[in-house]
């Protein structure tokens, strides 16, 4: 009975299969994930605060920038996404990308993958050597009904590249 009671009056928040912090409501007492320490050097620190003041730059810039300097003083994940209204997710992603990449890492977002092309450079490649260096059988150049339908594409595929 003792050990539901304990479970019952404890709070848990998980983040992908983790558990991040705990207050156990019987003692009071708070246990939180250790995230190595994060220290800056004096002059990634004035880059960060000229960041974080900056009216010009992006917002996104500004923020990840508020996010590092509240994490070097070691503040808990916690206040640092109450007091910035950020997720919890998205205060981990920027506190790891410092940790990896520093100051750099702050500027650009990952590269993402994006949409698969419709047509390979390969058949792009055929029909831009197609063009410049053969004839059609009865005319002086290639029209672009002429090319799509000796390569097997579309009009409006010819007219794109």
């Amino acid at each position: 009975m003792r050990s539901f009671k304990r479970l019952y009056l404890a709070l848990f928040i998980y983040t992908k299969d983790k558990w991040i912090y705990r207050v156990d409501l019987n003692k009071g007492q708070q246990q939180h994930k250790a995230f190595p320490e994060t220290i800056l050097t004096e002059q990634e620190q004035i880059i960060i605060n000229a960041k974080k003041k900056s009216k010009k730059l992006p917002v996104r810039i500004v923020q990840r920038a508020r996010i590092i300097q509240m994490v070097a003083p070691n503040y808990e994940n916690i206040q640092i996404a109450s007091k910035l209204g950020i997720s919890h997710p998205t205060l981990q992603l920027w506190r790891n990308r410092f940790l990896s990449f520093r100051l750099p890492g702050l500027e650009k977002d990952a590269p993402r993958p994006g949409r698969m092309p419709k047509v390979s450079h390969k058949k792009v490649m055929a029909i831009e050597n197609a063009t410049l260096h053969t004839t059609p059988p009865d005319a002086t150049h290639w029209s672009t009904r002429t090319m799509a339908g000796t390569r097997w594409v579309s009009n409006a595929t010819v007219q794109r590249i």
